[in-house]
């Protein structure tokens, strides 16, 4: 006799009405009896494998918390006791603020250059300077600034342009008789076009101590061109463009009733602004001396 027939036998018996199971869920309660005894375990095999299941996923949740204390305390211990005061000290220079600028004057390159060399020595001490004897003028008017600029100290500096076929140009002092001298002022090409800077122009500006691997002051802002505002400067028409105009006002040589001669110049030969005239006469007849008549 089958297992059905069995049940339906047992629920006669007790008086109740048969039941009949659906194939469905024969099949489901087949396979819940297949896997209960997997999963209760009993003894101490079960704890065995509750406990191994729990040490395998303890350190998953662990873990990413743990790594990075660990870490840090790997570091730390790598810089010493203080650990990142040590790390934050090691470019000392780059955290250091800016020097102060406030307490310390401007110094004019022109300036330095027509004061005395006495002066010139107790301002070096001034600075820190040291091991100057066998310095010439130029070389202590240059390490003076340079120190000064270094310090965040504001430089001024001036001189008539000329530009090289290279595009930049230096600026020449007339102390130097507009010769090349190791205090001349470097002027970029940038600034020359931008300024519309002609060749002979005196300018006028802030300049920066020489960096690394640099022998010359540079020139960092244009302040005035031929003693203008430098936005005059860029409207200039070239010397080339402009119209000719013939002299319309005229120049009064005599300024002295006792002067005969620039009375004489006036009626035979009157000169407008403009004009050009030319002194003929036989050597030592006064011409040296009219000239200087007219210029005065």
């Amino acid at each position: 006799m089958s297992k059905e027939n069995k049940v339906v036998e047992e629920v006669k018996q007790e008086g109740a009405e048969p039941v009949e199971v659906p194939a469905e869920k024969k099949v489901e309660k087949k396979e819940a009896a297949k896997k209960e005894p997997v999963q209760k375990a009993s003894g101490k095999e079960g704890a065995e494998v509750s406990a191994a299941e729990t040490s395998e996923a303890e350190p998953t949740k662990e873990t990413p918390k743990s790594a990075p204390a660990e870490k840090n305390k790997q570091r730390d211990r790598g810089h010493g006791k203080h650990g990142k005061k040590n790390r934050n000290n090691r470019n000392g220079e780059r955290n250091q603020p800016p020097p102060n600028t406030e307490n310390l004057p401007p110094l004019s390159l022109h300036e330095m250059q027509v004061t005395p060399i006495n002066d010139i020595k107790v301002l070096a001490e001034e600075y820190g300077l040291q091991e100057y004897d066998g310095y010439s003028t130029h070389q202590l008017i240059f390490e003076l600034l340079k120190n000064h600029g270094r310090r965040g100290g504001p430089l001024l500096g001036r001189g008539v342009l000329e530009i090289l076929p290279d595009g930049f140009g230096f600026l020449r002092s007339p102390l130097n008789s507009y010769q090349p001298a190791p205090d001349d002022i470097y002027v970029s090409p940038s600034q020359i076009r931008r300024f519309g800077i002609r060749p002979g122009d005196y300018v006028t500006g802030s300049i920066r101590s020489p960096k690394e691997k640099e022998r010359f002051f540079a020139l960092l802002r244009v302040d005035q061109i031929n003693k203008e505002d430098p936005e005059l400067a860029r409207k200039r028409v070239p010397f080339e463009n402009l119209t000719p105009l013939f002299p319309d006002e005229r120049l009064v040589l005599e300024t002295d009733s006792k002067e005969i001669s620039m009375r004489v110049v006036d009626i035979v030969t009157p000169i407008g602004k403009g004009q050009r005239g030319l002194i003929v006469a036989p050597p030592r007849t006064g011409k040296t001396v009219l000239l200087q008549k007219m210029a005065n």
